[in-house]
């Protein structure tokens, strides 16, 4: 992929410009091409059939549109924002590409530096009444509201009869949940014949007479409405068994793709499911009556969704995916007329859903609503209030949004802060580090999180043949080396990996007879193999991609390198403990819940920045004693499985289901 990306970057229109003209009727594939793609191999094989097409004709705004569409849908995340700004170089006034590339400036937490663009190009549309609209959506795309509080009387007075305008910005405030101000522009609008249908619809929601005590009520900030909707279940009645039976469990989160959080909750799901179906359900002081089930939002295939799907699979599982599932109306919802105003506000990707799992939470009598990561939270909490699950568990499982911005929205914080409210519900971190940075966000007492640490079992070193093959290949390309070094990660932005790369090849300069391994893949695969070549170091630094048997990759290295900015509890790290691997890691997340300094292990002293010669010393003290790495390894192996043993947290979770 990183091919297609390094073409479009090297791309000289001036050069081209003298070509002949693509063929309309090619356009109009490329755009139709784009859209009907799902999954990233066939955004693959569609950026090849668009290539010849680009190298022999004068640029066309349509075809590099479609050509940005289908990067994006190949899941590449590495130089993306520089992919979004070449095309926006080229048809500057474009409006996908301007909102892409915003997109992409706050996926990558440079807001600043997209506002500050945005502001130059604010400068040049105001007048333009064709692109006054444009002002008013890429305002939202970077959610830059204040700024867009700030330009809009201008683009007002400028264009004073274009309703739609007017109306673009009560969605604007809408989605930040400023009703009262939301009403009065809408009240501003003269004419809304040439709106269509949907835009009525929306704006009878916002003038809906029932939310008028709510609009005067409200505080003019992000999340008034969630959390007016959420305020009534501050109120419920919950009933739950007198004894120590536990109903049906739903565990419920985004997608399986190969993370952290999607390894244990599958892991967690299928151990239940076997205490269920061989041992009778006891689970510590209580049991369950009936085997869990798993409800997911999306599985694709194609974008690596699935990855631990077939964990859920082998353990008989029952998985129930929502996307396959048609949405039901309105009216199988049991709401006042106010709650259900409220409801038609909530922003459309939290109406969905809860519609949906609620539907099915009813139809499988959920007792226990399991939440994973943010995301689910937030899209699903209340699907299990409208659907009366009396409890509803929610863990977190890295570092708050507010610390990752990417992942910020609104609504995080005044729904967290609601439903610490609603009897029933609980919040869990992964480790204490999470725990509270999570309360220090919410401004809630110490404590109010708990910390149910992850569950992981014994680490075998046994592996396919596959894998054995490589580990072969390897040792013959870099026979001279006597000590290895093992990363066992995703490919992204998070987890460093050119950063890693960089490291192992200053050390390997230094010290020839250690080779690097890296076990896992991602977005910045391809990336990291050209920098690998680059460096000259395809004798030391082995990507073997992922692998189900990392237990036999950790038994061949002497020490674990892990250079996360963020982390919740990082598995990785715990499963280099059981293989008596030592560990060398920044502080990210709960890394210094699993890593003792200096007696199992050595903490970096930041994960918000790399000191790359610091780090090289560190690994240079670490592998030249032998003795204390190994003593350090047998102590590390002792203290993980007394912590994380998957006994004792199916345990200590069935006590947060009843707690």
């Amino acid at each position: 992929m990183t091919y297609f990306i390094d073409y479009l970057l090297g791309y000289d229109a001036q050069q081209m410009r003298d070509l002949p003209s693509p063929p309309l009727d090619f356009l109009h594939h490329a755009r139709e091409l784009s859209k009907a793609v799902k999954t990233a191999p066939e955004a693959v094989e569609a950026l090849e059939e668009l290539m010849p097409c680009m190298a022999n004709s004068s640029p066309a705004n349509e075809l590099f549109i479609a050509y940005g569409v289908l990067l994006e849908k190949t899941r590449q995340k590495a130089k993306m924002l520089e992919s979004w700004g070449k095309i926006h170089d080229l048809y500057p006034d474009d409006p996908l590409a301007v909102r892409m590339l915003l997109r992409w400036y706050r996926r990558e937490s440079l807001s600043k530096e997209g506002i500050a663009m945005l502001a130059r190009l604010t400068n040049r549309w105001i007048a333009d009444p064709k692109h006054s609209e444009k002002i008013i959506l890429a305002h939202k795309e970077i959610q830059a509201f204040a700024e867009l509080d700030a330009v809009i009387p201008t683009v007002f007075e400028r264009h004073p009869e274009n309703d739609r305008l007017k109306y673009l910005y009560v969605l604007a405030l809408r989605d930040q949940g400023r009703l009262q101000a939301a009403r009065a522009t809408a009240q501003s609008i003269q004419d809304t014949s040439r709106l269509g249908p949907q835009a009525i619809a929306n704006l009878e929601a916002v003038m809906d007479q029932v939310l008028e005590k709510v609009a005067g009520d409200e505080v003019d900030i992000p999340g008034s409405i969630i959390g007016s909707f959420v305020a009534p279940f501050t109120k419920r009645d919950i009933v739950l068994p007198s004894d120590t039976s536990i109903g049906q469990v739903i565990f419920y989160t985004g997608q399986l793709g190969a993370g952290g959080a999607e390894r244990q909750m599958t892991r967690i799901a299928a151990a239940m499911q076997k205490v269920c179906v061989e041992e009778g359900g006891v689970i510590g002081k209580y049991r369950l009556t009936v085997p869990p089930k798993v409800c997911i939002r999306d599985i694709d295939p194609g974008s690596g969704k699935d990855f631990f799907h077939a964990v859920l699979q082998d353990a008989g599982v029952d998985t129930h995916v929502l996307t396959n599932q048609s949405e039901p109306g309105l009216e199988t919802l049991n709401l006042t007329s106010q709650q259900l105003a409220l409801f038609r506000l909530l922003p459309d990707d939290i109406r969905s859903v809860s519609l949906k799992l609620s539907m099915y939470l009813r139809s499988v009598d959920a007792e226990v609503v399991y939440y994973w990561q943010d995301g689910a939270i937030l899209t699903g909490a209340i699907a299990a209030l409208l659907a009366g699950v009396p409890r509803i568990a929610a863990s977190f499982r890295g570092m708050p949004p507010n610390i990752r911005t990417e992942f910020l929205r609104p609504e995080y914080f005044y729904l967290y802060r609601m439903l610490a409210n609603v009897p029933g519900v609980a919040f869990t971190a992964n480790s204490q580090a999470a725990a509270t940075a999570y309360e220090d966000w919410l401004e809630m007492p110490p404590g109010s999180i708990g910390v149910l640490q992850n569950a992981v079992p014994d680490v075998a070193a046994t592996a396919g043949a596959s894998d054995q093959e490589k580990w072969a290949g390897i040792e013959t390309v870099s026979s001279e080396c006597k000590q290895t070094v093992i990363g066992v990660f995703r490919f992204d932005h998070n987890k460093r990996p050119q950063d890693w790369i960089k490291v192992a090849a200053a050390y390997v300069r230094k010290h020839s007879d250690t080779r690097f391994v890296i076990v896992g893949a991602g977005d910045e695969t391809e990336v990291c193999e050209e920098l690998i070549k680059s460096e000259g170091m395809e004798d030391r630094i082995f990507q073997v991609g992922r692998s189900k048997h990392v237990g036999f990759w950790m038994h061949k290295a002497d020490l674990l390198m892990h250079l996360a900015r963020f982390e919740g509890l990082p598995n990785v790290v715990i499963e280099a403990q059981l293989c008596q691997l030592p560990v060398l890691a920044t502080p990210a997340g709960g890394t210094e819940d699993v890593v003792t300094h200096g007696q199992t292990g050595f903490i970096l002293p930041d994960a918000e920045s790399i000191d790359l010669p610091g780090i090289v010393i560190q690994l240079e003290r670490m592998l030249k004693e032998p003795d204390t790495l190994k003593s350090w390894g047998l102590l590390g192996r002792k203290r993980a499985i007394e912590r994380f043993a998957l006994p004792k947290v199916l345990a200590d979770t069935m006590m947060l289901f009843r707690a």
